[in-house]
C-alpha cells in the first residue's frame, strides 16, 4: 500500500497479508497501464492528484476488510479481474459508512470466492445513499429461516413499528425500483416450508414455529421479498435488530 497508511505485514494474519498483497499487485499493474498512456504533463498531474484520493479510499476499504476475514479466507483464490473491477467501482467512495460496506464485500469475497458477481458489484455501485440507508433499515426486519435464508418480515407497510424505523410505502417502492426487493401492497408473499417445524432466527433470538400440516406448508412473510440482488447484499447490510420487533413477531406468530 502507499505511505499514507503504514502497515507491518508481520503483525497481520496470513489471510490479511494475502489480501493486501493481492490488492497491491492489481493496483501496480493498473498504474503501469495508465502511465503508458499518460504522457502529457497536465494530464499526468491530474491523474496523480486523483489517484492519490482513490488510493486512500482503496486503502481504507482494504484495511476495513481485515476485521471481517475468517482464518481460512483465501484471497489468492479471488480472480484478478474481480479485484480490478472491485477497485474500479469502489475507489471513488470516500464516505466512511459506504466504505464499510465495500470492505465487507471485499472480505466476503476473500472468505468465499464467487460470493459476489461482477454484475452485483456494478449494481451496488449504482445505488445512492438513500437507497442503501433504506435497505439497511429494511434488513433490520429480516429473519434467517430454515437453511439460513434471509427473509424479510414486513407485514404492514403502514405499521407503527415499521414506520418509526423508516420503513413505509415510499421506502419500499424506492427499494423495489432499485431492484433490491419485490413489493406488493395488495397481497402477501408466501414462503414454502417443507416440514412441520420451522426455526426462525432473529439476530440470535429463535422462534420455533409449528406448521399446520406435516409437509408442504406455506408461511406468510409479508408484502416484500428480496430479489437475488437483495439476497446477495442482505448479509452485509444486516446491521442489527430493531427494538421491539422480536416481541412484535412473538405476538403475531403466537
Amino acid at each position: 500500500m502507499s505511505n499514507n497508511v503504514p502497515i507491518d505485514l508481520n503483525n497481520l494474519s496470513k489471510p490479511a497479508a494475502a489480501l493486501i498483497a493481492k490488492i497491491e499487485t492489481v493496483i501496480v499493474e493498473r498504474k503501469a497501464e495508465i502511465n503508458t498512456v499518460s504522457s502529457h504533463r497536465r494530464v499526468e498531474q491530474y491523474w496523480v492528484e486523483e489517484e492519490a484520493k482513490r488510493q486512500e479510499n482503496i486503502e481504507n476499504i482494504t484495511l476495513g476488510a481485515i476485521a471481517h476475514l475468517t482464518q481460512d479466507a483465501d484471497p489468492e483464490a479471488v480472480a484478478d479481474v474481480w479485484i480490478a473491477f472491485f477497485i474500479e467501482k469502489s475507489q471513488i467512495e470516500s464516505d466512511t459508512a459506504l466504505q464499510s460496506l465495500w470492505s465487507r464485500i471485499l472480505a466476503s469475497e476473500a472468505n468465499a470466492p464467487y460470493t459476489f458477481s461482477l454484475h452485483t458489484l456494478a449494481l451496488f455501485s449504482e445505488l445512492d445513499e438513500v437507497e442503501i440507508e433504506g435497505f439497511i433499515q429494511f434488513c433490520g426486519f429480516t429473519c434467517e429461516i430454515e437453511d439460513n435464508r434471509i427473509v424479510p418480515l414486513v407485514f404492514d407497510d403502514n405499521g407503527e413499528i415499521y414506520n418509526k424505523h423508516g420503513i413505509n410505502r415510499e421506502t419500499l417502492m424506492c427499494l423495489d425500483e432499485a431492484g433490491l426487493i419485490q413489493f406488493q401492497s395488495s397481497q402477501t408473499f408466501k414462503l414454502h416450508v417443507p416440514s412441520k417445524r420451522v426455526i426462525a432466527d432473529y439476530y440470535g433470538r429463535r422462534f420455533r414455529l409449528v406448521m399446520p400440516k406435516a409437509t408442504d406448508n406455506e408461511l406468510d412473510v409479508g408484502v416484500a421479498v428480496l430479489t437475488e440482488f437483495g439476497l446477495s447484499l442482505a448479509p452485509i447490510c444486516r446491521s442489527g435488530p430493531v427494538a421491539g420487533f422480536y416481541e412484535y413477531l412473538q405476538d403475531r406468530w403466537r
